[in-house]
């Protein structure tokens, strides 16, 4: 009967932080609806890979906007700083996107074409989504 509890007690646990994670979320990015509006509508291998490419291209001008909104916002040491991070990021994006590619070289299935590309689109969206944060402590808390 103990064992009862203790299962009882982790699902409660897992879905209580499954509950707090989806609150964390907050809306989501008009990218992402239109990434997901793109599959639902073209659920073939071919249309996820061209959706996928659609959004990677959109958080891509994304990730370069906020980017460059940062810029603007920070001088001096952290500017360069700043500089130094990027350029660290886009040499680990162009070796994340080769074991991608490596990765996806060891898979059976045209299933897994689609499952890669999002890999990078997530990759993206991640990277841009921590400018946009970094821009908004500069507001929220600059001097």
């Amino acid at each position: 009967m103990p064992w009862l509890l203790v299962v009882a007690a982790l699902l409660l646990a897992s879905a209580g932080g499954a509950i707090a994670q989806e609150q964390e979320k907050g809306p989501e990015h008009a990218i992402d609806t239109s990434y997901e509006a793109c599959n639902d509508k073209n659920p073939s291998t071919q249309g996820m890979l061209a959706c996928a490419n659609a959004a990677e291209e959109a958080w891509d001008k994304e990730l370069n906007a906020a980017y460059g909104a940062l810029v603007r916002s920070l001088e001096g040491k952290a500017l360069e700083t700043l500089k130094q991070a990027q350029r660290a990021w886009l040499a680990q994006r162009e070796k994340e996107y080769e074991l991608h590619a490596t990765i996806h070289a060891q898979l059976d299935g045209s299933m897994w074409g689609p499952v890669m590309a999002d890999q990078r689109v997530t990759l993206l969206k991640q990277r841009a989504l921590q400018l946009r944060a970094y821009k908004s402590f500069l507001e929220e808390g600059g001097r």
